[in-house]
């Protein structure tokens, strides 16, 4: 992980709001971009004494340089840059950047992201984690369903068909993301499901459950996964690569409640093309209740 800090001196003769503003179109450009883990902004409090020059900064998280990069070189990062640079003393002179590169796991600062040989043995621990999760998010019935689906996948889908990945910290699970095969009929290629996920309430908001699924694609492409789809919020998974389809490029395995939510992408080098179905998805999940 890489961390982008950028520190303003902004002049005094800008208005608060301006450079609210300015930060503010950052934050949600940013946060749109794959790789993009977090987005943080605020006034610089100067507890030591040891940077009065800089009035405020902001802090990005990226999953890598690639991130980094395609973020520097993005032609809305370089017009928001040039307001920024205007409202500071002397422009860019006024503008200080340090990109630390973190190593997460091996500094103890971040979660453990790996996939379980044997998740049954672990089904009890995973059901509650999305049980606690869905319950804190949605409710206590959702809560409970999520939790039966979780420990059905775990307990009755056959191994090979199976890839649970988790994030631990300190001895805690933090988040998991339940991958099981999506069959295609008259389809060479191999599919993988990602449902359900889940990041623990008091661990959310940190990027876990993007490094995650980052971390659970890049496996299955080294596997040799083709395709791997999920149904979902568009605008979270599609930080990590996935796009709307419909159900004529990727047939469903039973009729999708919400359409918009199907989205899938490319583990290879080619384009997605359409799969050819009928599909055939984990018993667990064939229950039109849940799609």
């Amino acid at each position: 992980m890489i961390l982008h800090c950028v520190f303003c001196s902004f002049r005094g003769d800008t208005h608060q709001t301006e450079r609210q503003a300015v930060l503010t179109d950052l934050s949600g450009f940013t946060l749109g971009l794959e790789g993009v883990l977090g987005f943080d902004h605020g006034p610089n409090a100067d507890f030591e004494g040891k940077s009065p020059k800089f009035t405020d900064g902001f802090v990005i998280r990226f999953a890598d340089r690639r991130a980094l990069a395609a973020y520097a070189d993005h032609p809305t990062h370089k017009a928001l840059g040039a307001k920024l640079c205007d409202l500071c003393e002397g422009g860019a002179d006024g503008i200080m950047v340090v990109d630390l590169v973190c190593d997460d796991v091996q500094s103890g600062r971040g979660p453990a992201l790996q996939v379980l040989p044997d998740p049954t043995s672990r089904a009890d621990q995973i059901a509650q984690l999305f049980k606690d999760s869905f319950t804190d998010s949605e409710g206590a019935e959702e809560g409970a369903v999520i939790h039966d689906l979780a420990r059905d996948l775990l307990t009755t889908t056959p191994k090979d068909d199976l890839r649970v990945f988790v994030a631990e910290a300190d001895g805690t699970l933090r988040g998991c993301a339940i991958f099981t095969r999506l069959r295609f009929a008259k389809d060479p290629r191999t599919a993988f499901l990602l449902s359900p996920m889940a990041v623990a309430t008091t661990s959310q908001g940190q990027g876990i459950g993007q490094a995650l699924i980052r971390h659970a694609l890049e496996v299955l492409q080294a596997e040799g996964v083709d395709v791997a789809v999920t149904y979902g919020d568009p605008r979270f998974y599609g930080r990590v690569g996935f796009e709307p389809v419909t159900t004529d490029t990727v047939p469903a395995p039973l009729p999708l409640n919400m359409p918009e939510g199907w989205i899938a992408q490319s583990l290879t080098d080619a384009p997605l093309t359409p799969l050819v179905g009928p599909s055939l998805c984990a018993p667990a999940l064939d229950r039109p209740d849940i799609w």
